[in-house]
């Protein structure tokens, strides 16, 4: 008994120290996990209206959206777009002006080429710009993501597939 309870109080001691230094591991990029999660539990508390328009090609469909959304789930491919995983270590630039910061990649592993982020008087991003592109024989996506926090937000996808053509795809939404 003893030595179960002591076994466990060293994983569990283990566990801990781990968890902490996950924690305190400086982020080498922008933390775009960090700022899409207060964005979403922000809005999802705040609820705004807002006017979601869908597009294919050039058909749009446009709806004012003001029941409870799922802010984490409509903001997750920002997310998605983060460099601060360890396969990326080291592959992007960092250029910083007055009130912005660019992260550029030129490397044909990392699929986020450029992040630009605008910052207002406060150091808070004003605006968070992702471009991405994915390419392969078959295969070729262009993404362009675009935030700016309780103004716009705009996803815009276009696919080109060598047999079926190229289809664009786009989600833009506008607070009210």
């Amino acid at each position: 008994m003893k030595k179960n309870l002591a076994f466990t109080f060293l994983v569990l001691s283990l566990a801990a120290c781990q968890q902490k230094e996950i924690r305190n591991k400086q982020l080498e990029y922008v933390d775009l996990q960090g700022f899409f999660s207060a964005e979403a539990s922000r809005l999802n508390a705040r609820k705004p209206t807002f006017t979601k328009t869908v597009g294919i090609n050039e058909k749009k469909e446009s709806k004012v959206v003001n029941k409870n959304i799922d802010w984490e789930k409509e903001l997750s491919v920002f997310k998605e777009a983060d460099i601060n995983k360890p396969a990326f270590k080291g592959m992007y630039q960092i250029t910083k002006l007055a009130n912005k910061t660019i992260y550029t990649s030129n490397s044909k592993n990392a699929p986020v080429k450029r992040i630009e982020v605008d910052f207002g008087d406060t150091k808070k991003p004003t605006g968070i710009r992702i471009f991405q592109l994915t390419k392969n024989i078959i295969y070729q996506s262009t993404d362009t993501l675009s935030y700016y926090p309780d103004s716009v937000y705009s996803i815009h996808k276009k696919q080109a597939v060598r047999i079926l053509g190229t289809t664009v795809y786009t989600i833009d939404g506008k607070f009210n």
